[in-house]
């Protein structure tokens, strides 16, 4: 599988101090990658995989960070907020949503929607963007396209780059109703 190229140095550095982050609460919490495997019905391995790993699934670090209490955000920032109306639904059903996965599947559908939504308030059509990520645009739609479960938090840095803003990588403590 080829590398994915970074369009900027402080998104490989957010990826990760988000990776050296969920293995701190881990360690903190007491909890072996056997453990914490345990809880989220893989192996040991997966998680020393998982914490050494440049590029994890956005999907996977929710999962991961849920497992701990904790929840991962995504944020586009760099750019005026679009006003999108899927968007912002989608944010407001991650909000609403009470189950774990449910949440996150909303937030990446809002994150999603919100690029997609900013690339289009840019005036960038699906081709320019992909041009700019040296992908086709068949790549770019996969991504914006909400019933997608998952990307590479690479693939969505360097998407947010793409348009003119960056992708902001946080860890919160787990609170009701998150």
């Amino acid at each position: 599988m080829a590398r994915v190229l970074d369009l900027c140095d402080d998104d490989v550095a957010a990826r990760l101090k988000l990776i050296r982050d969920l293995a701190a609460i881990r360690v903190a919490a007491g909890l072996s990658g056997r453990d914490l495997g345990g809880r989220l019905g893989v192996t040991g391995g997966a998680i020393h995989h998982l914490e050494r790993t440049t590029n994890p699934w956005v999907g996977t670090v929710q999962r991961y960070a849920r497992s701990l209490n904790h929840v991962a955000t995504f944020e586009l920032r760099g750019l005026a907020d679009p006003g999108d109306p899927a968007a912002t639904l989608w944010r407001d059903m991650a909000a609403a949503a009470r189950d774990h996965g449910g949440a996150d599947t909303y937030r990446r559908a809002a994150l999603v929607a919100t690029l997609a939504a900013a690339r289009r308030a840019a005036n960038l059509l699906q081709v320019d963007v992909a041009a700019r990520l040296g992908v086709s645009h068949v790549s770019v739609s996969q991504l914006e396209r909400c019933g997608r479960d998952d990307h590479a938090v690479a693939m969505v840095q360097r998407y947010a780059r793409a348009i003119g803003g960056w992708l902001h990588l946080e860890l919160q403590p787990l609170t009701e109703g998150a």
